[in-house]
Formats: C-alpha cells, structure tokens, sequence
C-alpha cells in the first residue's frame, strides 16, 4: 500500500489507504500517545486514557480523555448551599440533572412562635410544638402540650399591692398600672428592699452583690430592681422596661409589643412568660401565638376534610394507600368512608398530601383520556400521533409514580402542577387533531391524497394574500 504497509485484501481490488487497519503508535491532540490505525487521522481518534477534568460544577473527576466535560457524571458530594443554610448532602451529578437539590435531612434550627427549637427534618413542616407548655400565671402551671391551647383562668387576677390591683379575670388583660413606688419591705437580713411596690421581693442587692451585673454596683442604692418568675434571676427594672419595651408606666395600657417573639432574660435567654409588671405585654404574646396555634390547627382540619373528600375518587382511594406519607389511611362501612390517623408530624403533611391527591386526579383523568382516543389506523398520520399519545402516555405514568411520595419543597409541586397542566392540554390538542384526522378519513375514505393536496393548496392561496 501506498503507506509502505502490505496490503490484506483479495488480490486484484484495489488497496486503499484509508481503509489500513495497521496499528501505529501516533500523538494525538490531547497529547497522549495511542496505537491508532494507520488509516485513521490522530485527530479522528477517540483518547481512551484517563486523567483528572475540572468540570463545570467546580469538582474534579476522573474520566476519559476524550469525553467532554458538560456529558461527565460528577460523583462528588454537591455541598451547595441551600436555602434553609445547610449544604446539600447529594450527588453532584443528580442535583444537576435533577435541576433541584436532595432534600435536606439535617436537623431544622428555626424556632418556633414559642420559643422553642423545631425538633423536626430541616425539609419537613415544623410540626406543633410537642413539649411540655411552660406557660404559667399567679394560680397555675399550664400542663398541656406547647403546640395545644391553653385553658383559661378564670379566677381573679392577682397582680395587686397597696396603691391599685386589676379587677379582670386573670385570662384578661391587666387594667393595673404597674405600680412605680419603691418596695417598704425589710428582708429578712435586715436591708430594704430594692425592689417595687407590688412585686416579688428581690435578693438583697447589699448582701449578694455577686448576682448584681458590675456596672450596676456604683449606684445600687438609686437603682430598683426586679426578680424574673421564670428564672430567678434579678434585674435592673430601667434595662428590662426597654427590652420589653415600656416607655412609661403612664401609656403602658395603650402599648403593644412590635415584633412577634416572646421577650427573654437578658441573663439566661430564659423565655419570659409571667411577671406581674409586664403582664400585660406577657398576654399580648400569648394571645398572638395562641391565634397561630388556632389558625395551624383549623388549617389542619381543613386539609383533612378536603383529603377525605378527594379519597371519594375511585382513582384516589385505589392509589392513596400506596401514598409514602405518614399518615395511615382505612375506609370504614359499606361505603368505605375514609379515615386518616396521623401524629403530630403527620398531620403537617395533611396540606401536602392534600396537594398530591388533586394534582393525581388530574393525571387520572388525563390517561383515562389517552386511553379512549388513543388513534387508530397505518398510516403516517396515525403513527405520529400514536408516537405523541405514547409519550403522554408515560410522562403522565412517570408523574404518577413521584406523586407517590412526599415532595417537600414547595416549588416542586408547583412545578409538577403546572407540568401536568401543559400535558393535559396537549391532551385536548391531541384529541382535536385525531378527531379531525378520523373525520376526513370517514367523510373521503379513498381521497385522503386529494384533500392533502386541496389543503396544501388552500394553505399557498392563503399565505400569498396581502393583507
């Protein structure tokens, strides 16, 4: 041959060049040396060695030389930074090819309207608060659940002393002005008291001066000072008026806290959830996170009224029970009425579940659809619209399945809603084309080529009109 190498074809055929399949050790454009045949430009030659790839994520990777970087499948942890602050513990290569990142599973650090750390999954819904309720007033302790209710006292408020005292039930809010007149009760040690008229007689400020904060100590006796119920710890009144936000004793009835958020010891962070001076400030917390409480539970209920109203689906109540969810669904009666038990955690996952159940009703209702139109006939027509009702068919199918199990962030319901919107109306365009096809073909059933061609022409007349 005319590279110098014999020829191993039939004799009399003519030796072509490119077709010498004599291996040579060549250069190619990446570098790397490799037994290419002779026939075959190094640059046409595929690198079968392996090196190290900056991919485009910022990870390195070990692959094929002559792969290209955006088709390589990057195996490292993703460490992305995720909106609730935690880094993503999935696959690089599936966060990518998902569009959206693995749900998070760290522990949740919000805090919840009571104070109290979320003990659920960072991805789950904050479920109602499971510890013991430390609310308390001047006759009790509250003994339910923190994410429950509490009951009413209706006894007579006890915040009172020698000048005023509030004539409301003790659930009511306060009509006492806190009373500004220093304490005249002697300690037992035999100092007077540093504290206000009405209120918890504090530690002596003289003979415990390691409890009293050390830029207090040069004027103790101009400074009063309040004993905390929640904690014990003692306090400058003028300090604690600004973090609970009382600027005079004068318009403390007219005065409501700004922010939502239970008001804490400067010492201990301990939540504040009695004290005579500010109770009025106290209950307006507790109220307003008492509404939240009522307003989550009746959210709750109603979730659960429109799930069981969903589970009268015949599609709905076949596919509920193979629904990933922690909530136990059975169906009491002859007329299988539905029931659902839940926990606590459970429960938040009612308005999820709730959200998956219409939005699998609607692929319901969309392949039952492909199935009753599904086209009919040979010809390219009817294939290129079977072809389209069989993707349908499983993009729908495909949606079905991942309806199975909890989609915790919020967008991606949404966007599997909206998704089965498009393909529902798609459905209906389908459904128009085939409907028209099938007419034609009955109304001319051996002219089908003629009326393509009276369209075709139609088509032409039209678009050269100007308009």
């Amino acid at each position: 041959m005319e590279c110098g190498h014999p020829c191993k074809g039939p004799c009399g055929l003519k030796c072509d060049i490119l077709k010498c399949r004599y291996l040579m050790e060549k250069t190619l454009p990446c570098g790397h040396k490799s037994h290419v045949p002779c026939g075959i430009q190094p640059e046409n030659w595929r690198c079968h060695k392996r090196k190290l790839k900056l991919l485009p994520c910022k990870h390195w990777e070990q692959s094929l030389c002559s792969k290209p970087v955006d088709t390589i499948f990057c195996r490292n942890k993703c460490g992305a930074k995720l909106p609730c602050g935690h880094k993503c513990l999935g696959i690089c290569g599936k966060c990518r090819r998902k569009t959206f990142h693995q749900i998070c599973n760290s522990p949740c650090t919000r805090i919840l309207v009571c104070s109290h750390p979320c003990q659920a999954k960072c991805s789950e819904p904050c479920p109602p608060c499971n510890r013991r309720c430390e609310n308390a007033c001047s006759h009790r302790r509250c003994k339910k659940r923190c994410g429950e209710l509490c009951d009413r006292c209706e006894k007579p408020c006890g915040n009172s002393c020698s000048h005023s005292s509030c004539s409301r039930l003790c659930f009511e809010f306060c009509d006492k002005t806190p009373c500004e007149e220093p304490c005249t009760v002697r300690l037992p040690c035999g100092h007077s008291c540093p504290g206000l008229c009405g209120e918890v007689c504090p530690s002596c400020i003289v003979c415990n001066t390691s409890a009293i904060d050390g830029t207090l100590r040069e004027n103790m006796s101009d400074t009063k000072f309040i004993q905390l119920f929640d904690c014990g710890h003692v306090v400058d009144v003028q300090k604690m008026d600004q973090i609970m936000e009382v600027s005079s004793a004068s318009s403390y009835q007219h005065e409501t806290p700004s922010p939502l958020w239970m008001k804490n010891c400067p010492t201990c962070s301990t939540t504040i959830r009695f004290s005579y001076r500010y109770e009025r400030l106290v209950k307006h917390f507790t109220k307003a996170v008492d509404k939240i409480k009522l307003h989550t539970f009746e959210t709750l209920k109603k979730a659960e009224k429109d799930i069981c109203s969903l589970l009268n689906d015949p599609y709905c109540k076949e596919k509920s029970p193979m629904m990933q969810f922690p909530v136990a669904i059975t169906f009491n009666g002859n007329a299988r009425i539905p029931n659902l038990k839940a926990t606590a955690r459970g429960k938040t996952f009612f308005p999820m579940m709730r959200n998956h159940l219409h939005v699998l009703r609607l692929v319901f209702k969309d392949l039952k659809l492909l199935e009753e139109i599904a086209p009919r006939g040979e010809n390219r027509d009817t294939n290129d619209l079977m072809l389209c009702f069989s993707l349908l068919y499983f993009y729908l199918k495909e949606v079905e399945t991942r309806l199975m199990f909890p989609m915790l962030q919020e967008e991606r319901i949404h966007t599997v809603q909206n998704n089965v919107v498009k393909l529902t109306l798609l459905c209906h365009i389908l459904l128009a084309e085939a409907e028209t096809l099938w007419s034609l073909k009955s109304l001319h059933p051996s002219e089908e080529e003629v009326i393509r061609i009276v369209l075709d022409q139609a088509v032409n007349h039209a678009s050269g009109v100007k308009r």
